[in-house]
């Protein structure tokens, strides 16, 4: 979407000079919001704003909320997604980040409001996420690999976090 800034002055009767910039007219915002049916273009208008100023960041609140929700009400696990949507790869990379997106990154952080997720959250849920993955390696390393079968009692949480053994 666009946008731009005008000053709301009445056209001067023929032969009269344009309107002065001190006459004390509203200023105007003009939104090019999507071409309806017939391929005509729309704009929406909105006046009475004092200043130029003011004009121009009433623009920008309505440019912003045109284009979505914000980072203040989005939440981790809708931005990442929507980005998982649009991306553009293979379609086994793509099986692989949702796989990793399912099992790692929403649990920890997904109800994380996108505006308040810090690097010290991240580093927590990777602590976490490691924690879980060097016990499951120790407990493969001890018994797996001997031809023995790991232990499913007092595993359980850790059986949605990692499916297999390293």
């Amino acid at each position: 979407m666009r946008g731009h800034v005008r000053k709301r002055c009445p056209k001067p009767a023929a032969g009269l000079p344009p309107c002065a910039s001190n006459c004390g007219h509203s200023w105007a915002y003009v939104v090019e919001v999507a071409a309806n049916d017939g391929g005509r273009r729309k704009q929406v208008w909105r006046s009475g704003f004092r200043t130029k100023r003011e004009a121009s960041a009433a623009l920008a609140h309505a440019l912003v909320e045109a284009e979505g929700p914000t980072a203040s009400t989005l939440r981790v696990e809708q931005y990442l997604r929507e980005w998982l949507e649009h991306l553009h790869r293979k379609p086994a990379t793509l099986a692989t980040y949702r796989r990793m997106l399912d099992q790692r990154l929403v649990p920890a952080v997904g109800d994380v409001l996108l505006a308040q997720l810090t690097g010290e959250t991240l580093r927590n849920a990777y602590a976490s996420w490691l924690a879980v993955v060097s016990f499951c390696r120790s407990l493969y390393g001890r018994l797996g690999r001997n031809g023995y079968k790991l232990p499913r009692h007092g595993l359980e949480p850790f059986y949605g976090q990692i499916r297999h053994p390293p």
